[in-house]
């Protein structure tokens, strides 16, 4: 199996785990009387007006856009892995660093 293959799998199943956990903590918060907020149901609601097909359209929908996050999540954290490293040179931060918290750069230290 390749490198691509595998991501693409490891997105499918943790896209699908990370929206499930948040419908479900929605859901909760929604019955618990936290929140009044449903969103499943407010995307399914936008395409149909009968409250069950709105739940069931929504939820595949809701999930839907979870895996499109998940794979713009994953193309965004694959492009800057692969994004060369510039070099930075810590001796001299350090040095500066220094020189500003000992007070190194005033007049009067300087003799």
């Amino acid at each position: 199996m390749t490198a691509l293959a595998q991501g693409i799998i490891l997105v499918l199943v943790w896209g699908f785990i990370a929206t499930l956990v948040m419908t479900a903590a929605l859901f909760i918060a929604q019955n618990v009387g936290w929140s009044r907020l449903n969103l499943p149901y407010l995307v399914g609601a936008f395409f149909t007006g009968s409250r069950h097909e709105s739940n069931v359209l929504g939820f595949m929908l809701y999930m839907l856009g979870g895996w499109l996050f998940a794979f713009l999540y994953y193309i965004v954290f694959s492009v800057a892995q692969h994004e060369p490293q510039r070099k930075v040179e810590p001796d001299r931060t350090r040095h500066v660093v220094r020189r500003e918290r000992h007070g190194a750069d005033r007049q009067d230290y300087r003799r």
